[in-house]
């Protein structure tokens, strides 16, 4: 991603516990201010016990995974890391939701792991 080798430039977003089109839209959003002010970004929580609603807490399922948050199901948007609580929203993107450009940005940040 985008200057990577400075990771204290870190645009940081908070996830969201909504649906499943509220909280994608909010990776778009943190992607095209990525793209539009040059930094590498992040998705992080609002604070540490902070669960993503998509995740699960039977620590019996296949699915489990101990961070509870995006990165369980999602590929990495940076190797910069997460700082919890922290949330830039006051450079949030100013992108226009539903143009081409943010439409595919919202479709890259929800890749799955496989």
């Amino acid at each position: 991603q985008w200057n990577v080798s400075n990771c204290s430039n870190v645009l940081q977003r908070q996830q969201i516990n909504s649906g499943w089109a509220a909280s994608f839209g909010r990776v778009a959003d943190a992607l095209w201010a990525a793209v539009h002010y040059d930094q590498p970004v992040q998705m992080t929580k609002h604070w540490e016990g902070m669960q993503w609603l998509y995740s699960t807490n039977d620590t019996n399922s296949w699915a489990f995974c101990p961070a509870r948050d995006m990165t369980c199901y999602l590929l990495p948007l940076s190797p910069c890391p997460q700082v919890i609580g922290k949330n830039d929203d006051v450079r949030k993107s100013g992108g226009k939701r539903g143009s081409i450009e943010w439409l595919w940005l919202k479709q890259y940040g929800g890749r799955l792991r496989q």
